[in-house]
């Protein structure tokens, strides 16, 4: 999935010429500015520009004998500070927008890593997926920008760490600004094969909100979606992540089954219930589908929603014929209830 980014320059804490993702401030993504910092080593600092709404991240300076300069900049005069930047969340982050401003020497464009843990417990590290220099005057001030794209992650990543460190000493760090946008839907998640439900066949549970496990992840199938519910201006997409590359049927109830609680069915839990309508059929490509799977009819018009106010359940219903579970050759994601808009 790729985010278009807005490269109009604008001042913003402590920069010259940061740009704005054109996700900031939109459904399923968080902001955080940091400007004036409190702590020049191994103490955590909180965002403190206007407008933050990440609440769980901060940066941490990890090389002792940093400062605090007057203009709350952290400033390490004998050795290459080096930073952490610490964030999490419950949804699956899809796109990561870092912004940095220092003066002085620069930092080491080469450090800058993403890393997350996997089910596994292993870090996994990334470089990132695109770098753009937003100012830059040598021994005066350095403005960067970074960006990593998560989408096509087999796993579902709610933390990540960034990493980053000084190309030498002398380096003023000025401020920062963090964009993370999320996969999220609207209404409701119901009849999650997390364990926090009906019990998954096999005990395959998957991650928080997901289906259950398959053969090809164990963070189990997830339905989400794109646009918004509304039947005057249908823009609502559904899409499917992790699980294997193979037909996958997206389906809507008119109840949750079994009261949101669902019941083990194949591989996985049924969530639908009431009046089951099969909206159509996408083919996976590397575990990821959506459904309507080209711009035509709108989802509204294929699930016969035609007045404001009513609720449907989604899911998806995929096959996945690898003996991982049980004798069954289908698993299915989560179940999603939306309440659908004028």
């Amino acid at each position: 999935m790729f985010v278009a980014i807005s490269f109009s320059p604008i001042a913003s804490a402590g920069f010259t010429s940061a740009v704005t993702p054109t996700f900031r401030g939109g459904p399923c993504s968080r902001f955080a500015g940091f400007e004036v910092f409190s702590s020049p080593y191994n103490g955590a600092n909180i965002p403190d520009v206007a407008g933050s709404t990440d609440t769980a991240v901060t940066i941490t300076q990890t090389v002792p004998g940093a400062i605090l300069a007057g203009a709350g900049n952290i400033y390490h005069m004998s050795a290459p500070s080096q930073f952490l930047l610490a964030d999490g969340g419950v949804d699956d982050v899809q796109q990561v927008v870092l912004q940095t401003a220092t003066l002085g020497n620069s930092r080491s464009i080469a450090t800058f890593t993403l890393i997350y843990v996997d089910l596994q417990g292993q870090d996994i590290l990334l470089a990132p997926t695109e770098f753009v220099p937003l100012a830059q005057l040598p021994q005066q001030r350095d403005e960067l920008y970074f960006r990593w794209d998560l989408s096509s992650v087999a796993e579902v990543v709610t933390s990540f760490r960034i990493e980053w460190s000084a190309s030498a000493p002398n380096m003023s760090f000025d401020a920062a600004l963090l964009d993370v946008l999320t996969q999220c839907a609207p209404g409701t998640p119901v009849c999650a094969g997390d364990g926090t439900g009906t019990a998954c066949p096999c005990g395959n549970n998957g991650a928080l909100t997901n289906g259950c496990a398959n053969s090809v992840s164990l963070n189990g199938g997830r339905l989400s979606s794109l646009g918004i519910p509304s039947l005057a201006a249908d823009s609502f997409v559904l899409t499917v992540a992790h699980m294997p590359s193979a037909p996958c049927l997206y389906l809507q109830g008119s109840a949750a089954q079994s009261a949101g609680l669902g019941f083990a069915f194949g591989d996985g839990i049924l969530c639908v219930a009431g009046n089951i309508v099969r909206l159509g059929v996408s083919t996976n490509v590397l575990g990821f589908s959506l459904f309507p799977a080209t711009p035509g009819t709108p989802l509204s018009t294929v699930g016969q929603v035609a007045t404001a106010g009513t609720t449907v359940v989604y899911q998806a219903w995929y096959r996945d014929a690898v003996s991982f579970c049980s004798s069954a050759t289908f698993n299915l994601t989560n179940g999603n209830e939306v309440t659908w808009v004028p």
